[in-house]
């Protein structure tokens, strides 16, 4: 597809299906700001104990996975595979990008667990190479595993204003 073509299906795919998620006059990425705080419900909702522990460290969801969710995880590595995530996005839903962030983390549990620096860990730069199918399947486990309230809260964040507080 031509560069221009793809910009244009890239703005349409935003405008239509994730507005919150783009800057504008009077808030800045609102429904990025309602995904870190969905980000910690379904957190606390999958891993209660990540999430203490997490919250013991001070390390809350806007410091670590503040970038991997307002881009998508397109800043994410190798190519292949978050396109991958893209395709499966883009066939179920856009809001799935804030439930893979959570999958990316919680695959890095037992070393978050060990360390005495998890923001160390958590530094979106430092994640592991991704893995596509691994995120995406641990994903759909999520949202199987999680309240029908914060499902539909996730759902509807990226372009529904009624949920954002």
């Amino acid at each position: 597809m031509p560069e221009l073509d793809a910009f244009h299906c890239l703005c349409k795919l935003m405008r239509s299906h994730c507005p919150l998620y783009l800057k504008t006059p009077n808030q800045n990425v609102p429904g990025v700001y309602k995904a870190m705080e969905l980000f910690g419900d379904v957190l606390k909702e999958i891993d209660p104990d990540l999430d203490q522990f997490l919250i013991s460290k001070k390390m809350i969801p806007t410091t670590y996975a503040f970038s991997a969710v307002q881009g998508m995880n397109i800043t994410l590595s190798p190519l292949r595979e978050w396109l991958q995530l893209w395709d499966i996005a883009i066939c179920l839903g856009v809001h799935l990008h804030l439930i893979f962030a959570v999958a990316r983390v919680l695959l890095i549990r037992e070393q978050i667990m060990k360390s005495e620096q998890p923001n160390d860990l958590l530094n979106p730069k430092r994640w592991p190479s991704l893995k596509a199918k691994t995120i995406v399947n641990l994903g759909m486990q999520i949202v199987k595993c999680l309240s029908e309230e914060i499902y539909a809260s996730v759902l509807l964040h990226p372009f529904h204003n009624e949920h954002i507080r």
